[in-house]
């Protein structure tokens, strides 16, 4: 069950952090890539077929798990509204926040043109199948919402970087001559300076307030879920992607949370109150579990 946050405290978080975002935002347009989607799809390679009636997963030969994760990253991608009213809803007026918000919005409305263009360009999926997971991914409005801003910093650390690790190991699995690899390459790279901005954005919060921002940490981590659980037929894409190593609880656990909890020092944080020192405990013994479930079904596999 998550603990509430004091919307007071949060209320100071988030003014004290206005200096920090406008500097990571200036930081982040001195590396941030300009790059336009329709240039990083090769055209000359495209697909001479009806995508309405003809096609058919001869086209472009995948493993499930690799054609289930492009359709999942595609969807997940392209519920973007959704993303930007929930951030908005959390930045103040004439707060770094909200730029960073519509900067953020228009860098990732990329992502989701570039993987779309690039599937329909090369036959990698079925397109009416995409388009029918489309609507219903939009039409649901299913996204995370974070309760407080605190939440919403921890969450997003969390997620920008799976999505990073889903999307580059996506890529390991597409050939170079078909421009998929490139793609997602780049897009992943654009998930890595995303998730940059939420990490170093935390590092200042965990200054200014660790007590609110472990208590956040703790809701998000235990209750955490990718942006795409209202995906048709979520549970089974899943499980395939998964099966093709490219993204799972492991690649979770090993690539995305100890990282984070490392880089933020979570477990070095001292001084805590008694609730933010129950929550670092929870972080700490949800981790373990994990990683002594992890082995276990490491040994059972070799096992086997």
């Amino acid at each position: 069950m998550n603990s509430p946050i004091n919307p007071e405290a949060d209320k100071r978080l988030v003014h004290e952090l206005s200096a920090t975002a406008e500097e990571l935002i200036h930081q982040h347009d001195k590396v941030a890539r300009t790059w336009d989607s329709q240039d990083v799809v090769p055209w000359e390679n495209a697909v001479n077929y009806n995508p309405s009636f003809e096609w058919s997963p001869e086209i472009y030969p995948l493993d499930q798990g690799v054609r289930s994760a492009l359709y999942v990253n595609e969807l997940t991608e392209i519920n973007l509204p959704y993303y930007t009213n929930t951030l908005l809803m959390h930045a103040p007026d004439n707060h770094p926040l909200v730029e960073w918000s519509r900067r953020w919005t228009s860098e990732e409305w990329r992502h989701s043109d570039a993987i779309l263009n690039w599937i329909r360009l090369t036959g990698a999926y079925n397109p009416h199948e995409m388009e029918t997971g489309r609507v219903a991914q939009m039409r649901s409005g299913d996204v995370p919402q974070p309760g407080s801003t605190a939440e919403l910093i921890c969450y997003t650390i969390m997620q920008e970087l799976a999505t990073a690790v889903a999307h580059r190991n996506t890529a390991k699995h597409l050939d170079k001559e078909r421009g998929g690899r490139k793609m997602l390459g780049i897009v992943a790279g654009d998930e890595m300076l995303h998730h940059r901005f939420y990490l170093e954005l935390g590092k200042a919060a965990l200054q200014i307030d660790p007590d609110t921002m472990m208590i956040a940490f703790k809701n998000q981590y235990l209750d955490f879920a990718m942006p795409g659980l209202s995906i048709p037929n979520f549970a089974e894409h899943a499980q395939a992607i998964a099966r093709a190593d490219i993204y799972s609880e492991k690649h979770f656990h090993e690539e995305v949370v100890m990282p984070v909890i490392e880089s933020l020092g979570l477990f070095a944080i001292e001084g805590l109150s008694s609730e933010a020192t129950q929550a670092q405990e929870r972080i700490m013994g949800r981790s373990s579990r994990f990683e002594r479930r992890l082995q276990k079904i490491a040994e059972k596999e070799r096992n086997t």
